[in-house]
């Protein structure tokens, strides 16, 4: 079964539907879209079978903003520093991961460890 990500940014949406072996199959980027109208946009415009879709994962500064579950699928919630630790992780093969955002002279991290 296949997922599809949101990451919801402050300018720019950005979605992906990756398969069961994390391959990309289809990516979109939009700017000024609500969240569900950008999901609706991405599903229409690759023609997507959702009887192929598991879940739906949001990410980024605008997960929180409102997602119909108009396709009843199950939607998960992934912070920002879990999904950057964690696709780094995956990306790069390695165990450990730390994390620093800075903005506004404000800086926090987090630690990630690969789980198995």
């Amino acid at each position: 079964m296949n997922i599809i990500g949101i990451d919801v940014g402050s300018t720019f949406t950005k979605l992906v539907e990756v398969d069961e072996k994390i391959n990309i199959k289809n990516s979109m980027m939009v700017a000024d879209l609500e969240v569900q109208n950008a999901l609706d946009l991405f599903i229409k415009n690759y023609n997507i079978n959702l009887n192929n879709i598991d879940r739906i994962v949001l990410t980024g500064i605008g997960r929180d903003k409102p997602l119909k579950n108009t396709y009843r699928k199950k939607i998960e919630l992934v912070n920002e520093f879990d999904g950057i630790g964690t696709g780094g992780l995956f990306l790069t093969n390695k165990s450990k991961a730390i994390v620093v955002s800075c903005r506004y002279r404000n800086c926090t991290y987090k630690g990630r460890n690969r789980q198995k």
